[in-house]
């Protein structure tokens, strides 16, 4: 089961050990476009998720990007139900 408080590739990243600077650089991405990705501005990781997979940092039945997506959706709803109780 999925702890869907934790982004799914911010726990990727701290299994392996890594900061965010350095899961950036084994990504080949900028730092702020990680953060960005571990803030869940993404969309979609499966880049991520491809690159990870070829490192052997993920096994290739893995499904991060859909581990991802699901999280994503589960903080706008978080979201959308606090902003509904503040407009009530």
């Amino acid at each position: 089961m999925i702890d869907l408080r934790i982004n799914p590739l911010r726990e990727v990243r701290e299994k392996i050990g890594l900061s965010q600077r350095d899961m950036a650089l084994l990504l080949g991405v900028s730092s702020p476009t990680y953060c960005q990705a571990e803030k869940g501005y993404y969309r979609d990781v499966s880049h991520f998720e491809e690159k990870l997979k070829e490192l052997g940092v993920l096994n290739p039945e893995d499904d991060l990007a859909g581990a991802y997506e699901q999280w994503r959706e589960e903080m706008v709803e978080d979201l959308r139900e606090t902003v509904l109780e503040r407009i009530k």
